[in-house]
C-alpha cells in the first residue's frame, strides 16, 4: 500500500513539474508533446516513487523534513535516469528523420541539466517533504 501511495504521490508531482515547464507545447494540436513532456515524466516519477518512495513513509528510516526532502531529490534523480532512455526511445519512434541517438542523448542530458533538472530537483524536495507530512495519515 505504501509503495502504491508513494508512486501516485511522486507521479502527481511529476505532472505538476512537467506542466510548469511544458504546458505551452503540450497544448498544440499534435499529441506527441503531451506524451513526451507530460505523460512520460509522470510515469518516470511514479516509477521512481514505486521503487523507493516508500522509504519516506518508514518512520525508522526518515524522521525529519530535511531527510524526506533529500530523499525526494534522490527520487528525482532516479526519475531522470528512468526518463531519459524512455524519452529517447519514444522520440526515435515518432521522429521521421531518425536522428543520431548518441547526439540525442547528449542533447537531452545537456538541455535537461541546465533547464529541467533544477525544477525537478526542487519538485522532488517538495514532494518528499509533503509526503513526509502526510505519512501519519497513511501508515
Amino acid at each position: 500500500m505504501q509503495k502504491l501511495f508513494s508512486s501516485i504521490w511522486f507521479a502527481s508531482f511529476g505532472v505538476l513539474a512537467s506542466a510548469v515547464l511544458f504546458i505551452i507545447p503540450a497544448l498544440r494540436e499534435e499529441s506527441w508533446p503531451m506524451i513526451l513532456f507530460i505523460w512520460l515524466p509522470a510515469m518516470s516519477s511514479g516509477a521512481a516513487g514505486f521503487i523507493c518512495g516508500d522509504k519516506i513513509l518508514d518512520p525508522d528510516r526518515i524522521n525529519s523534513y530535511w531527510g524526506a526532502s533529500v530523499w525526494g531529490v534522490v527520487l528525482s534523480v532516479l526519475s531522470m535516469v528512468i526518463f531519459t532512455p524512455a524519452f529517447i526511445f519514444i522520440y526515435y519512434l515518432i521522429d521521421d528523420d531518425h536522428i543520431d541517438l548518441a547526439g540525442l542523448l547528449a542533447a537531452v542530458y545537456t538541455a535537461g541539466g541546465y533547464g529541467v533538472v533544477p525544477i525537478f530537483l526542487f519538485g522532488g524536495a517538495i514532494a518528499g517533504a509533503s509526503l513526509f507530512s502526510v505519512r501519519k495519515y497513511i501508515t
